[in-house]
């Protein structure tokens, strides 16, 4: 038998690593003394090399208890160890994309503390509209989902720009949302609603660039709408001026999107 400082120069794993293994129910000792100093078997420094090997490729304590709960063959242990790779893969791509985002979101800092948006506000009257609109509960991420379905239902009937209606009056994880197309005659549908906006006042903006930056364009309208007491009403509307194609997606940074909220009689 081994003591624990012994057993530490054969093993090659700190007395503090052995406590700690014994404690975690990973490496117990063959046995204990009265005094409760632990001591180990030579059979103990097998299981001590298959730990080291486990460590080595990043197998975390609870992976290491679940291969040391079996009496291992030379194939179980290989099965083990393609499993973990793949995770390591896995890991690894993730990991590459979260430096991909970070490198991204680094160059937009960049370029926005050169570029500040301003942003123009108008009270706008706007026209009574036909328009075409498909419901649905989801996130700004989930309009792709549905532009081409709505097109494909309005098809040549289409008069302006699509735009995306937001019916909640805070940002919700799922909101109430609507995709919607200006219409020049009313047709019959089963999944889109026809309807008239309703002639009225707006208050209006533009923002120029990638969508990502949008909160900043209502950030700049919500203030412009304290400062002159204005109340502002649902659904804010977002209309795409110019935004990607079917096949391309352009320079983000050219994006138009005209940003409409009515105002409140």
């Amino acid at each position: 038998m081994y003591t624990i400082g012994e057993f530490s120069k054969i093993s090659k794993l700190t007395a503090k690593t052995l406590r700690y293994y014994d404690h975690e129910g990973l490496l117990k000792p063959s046995a204990r003394g009265e005094n409760g100093y632990r001591y180990y078997a030579v059979h103990d420094l097998e299981k001590a090399e298959l730990i080291l090997l486990l460590k080595q490729f990043d197998f975390t304590i609870a992976e290491m208890k679940e291969v040391l709960a079996y009496d291992l063959e030379e194939t179980d242990l290989a099965e083990y160890l393609v499993e973990k790779r793949q995770k390591l893969v896995e890991k690894v791509t993730k990991q590459q994309e979260l430096i991909r985002q970070l490198d991204a979101f680094l160059n937009k800092t960049q370029t926005r503390e050169r570029k500040q948006m301003s942003y123009q506000m108008t009270v706008e009257q706007l026209p009574a509209k036909n328009v075409a609109l498909w419901y649905f509960e989801g996130t700004f991420k989930d309009i792709g989902k549905y532009t081409g379905k709505l097109f494909q239902e309005v098809k040549g009937r289409a008069n302006g720009a699509p735009f995306c209606l937001y019916f909640d009056e805070e940002v919700k994880a799922v909101g109430k949302m609507a995709l919607g197309v200006p219409i020049k005659k009313t047709f019959s549908s089963d999944n889109v609603k026809m309807t008239t906006f309703p002639a009225g006042k707006a208050l209006c903006t533009t923002h120029i660039g990638e969508y990502d930056r949008l909160h900043e364009a209502y950030k700049a309208l919500i203030d412009y709408a304290k400062e002159h007491h204005l109340t502002l009403d649902t659904p804010w509307r977002e209309e795409y001026v110019k935004g990607p194609g079917k096949l391309f997606k352009g320079n983000p940074e050219s994006y138009q999107t005209k940003i409409i909220v009515p105002i409140k009689a």
